[in-house]
């Protein structure tokens, strides 16, 4: 099972469309929305492109700030459930894509802002990231944003585990958590069938993905702590990228 085939799965069987299975929240849609929102600010008159946005729980939220909002996405079963969850928005459009297709299908400079929330680290390598940068630059708007979410990073990740370990008894309620979740996410996958033991993806550093930023002319960068509430704070950050004019 591919990445795509994967989250087909996970849309078929409604679980992409409930509460993310890692966390078990069922508020976490709005709280990562207003996080996003909070760091880039949705306007009416924004023309927003969702990359990846999957059954559009992100999606929807920003239709009900942004002028227009497109979710396109690569698995075709979870653009079929958005198209039916997110009907009565008239602000919002689908597009079936491979994000790792250049060139991507929109017109140069389309899109005021681009959302690309926990996307990154299913691509195939950091040749696709570095690549997909480039066509998200091309079709922004100069002075436009791109949000690349949720984005897991090896060297920030394994100092919290370590942190963990070296305090064991001190985080025990929050390992408990921790270990709980993870248990409950296989659990659900095992019940409803699915396996996610060949979804593959790239690891990243924030190290690492400087270096790659450092060689794309023309813009301004920076990594932004995600809200505390959010599952994988401690492990993830998010990255902003404005275009310069």
């Amino acid at each position: 099972m591919g990445n795509i085939q994967f989250f087909n799965e996970l849309a078929r069987r409604k679980i992409l469309s409930n509460a993310r299975m890692a966390s078990l929240d069922f508020g976490v849609y709005d709280r990562t929305f207003a996080d996003i929102d909070r760091k880039i600010e949705f306007l009416p008159g924004d023309v927003v492109l969702d990359l990846g946005g999957g059954t559009g729980q992100i999606s929807g939220l920003i239709a009900g700030k942004a002028g227009r909002v497109v979710l396109a996405d690569g698995a075709g079963e979870a653009l079929r459930a958005a198209r039916e969850i997110l009907a009565d928005l008239p602000n919002l459009s689908f597009v079936h894509l491979n994000i790792e297709q250049s060139p991507l299908v929109f017109a140069n400079s389309a899109f005021d802002k681009i959302i690309c929330y926990s996307v990154v680290h299913y691509l195939k390598d950091q040749s696709s990231f570095a690549a997909l940068i480039s066509e998200m630059l091309r079709i922004v708007k100069s002075e436009g944003k791109i949000f690349i979410g949720d984005i897991p990073l090896s060297d920030k990740g394994k100092r919290y585990l370590d942190e963990r370990k070296k305090h064991f008894f001190q985080n025990l309620l929050g390992n408990l958590k921790y270990y709980f979740r993870k248990f409950l996410t296989a659990f659900f996958y095992r019940l409803k069938g699915i396996r996610d033991t060949q979804v593959s993806g790239v690891v990243y550093s924030k190290d690492g993905m400087e270096e790659v930023l450092s060689r794309i002319g023309g813009i301004n960068y920076r990594f932004l702590e995600q809200d505390a509430s959010l599952p994988f704070a401690n492990s993830r950050e998010d990255l902003l990228i404005i275009k310069k004019q």
